[in-house]
């Protein structure tokens, strides 16, 4: 799914919705942690590249922080 300013990505196998925020905004604090993390994201041409932090410490993507 798409709407003005993010960009939301379902999950199959979790069930999971990802929201990635496209407006250039500033990740929250280093307090706030997510189970999906904290993703921004940008287009580059088709691309769309995405930068995610602040995964919870038990559900940590191959041991991103």
């Amino acid at each position: 799914m798409q709407g003005p300013g993010w960009v939301g990505i379902i999950y199959e196998m979790v069930h999971e919705t990802r929201v990635i925020r496209l407006n250039g905004g500033p990740h929250v604090g280093k307090a706030i942690r997510l189970d999906m993390g904290d993703a921004r994201g940008h287009w580059e041409d088709a691309t769309l590249v995405v930068e995610t932090t602040n995964f919870r410490y038990r559900s940590a993507y191959r041991n991103a922080n």
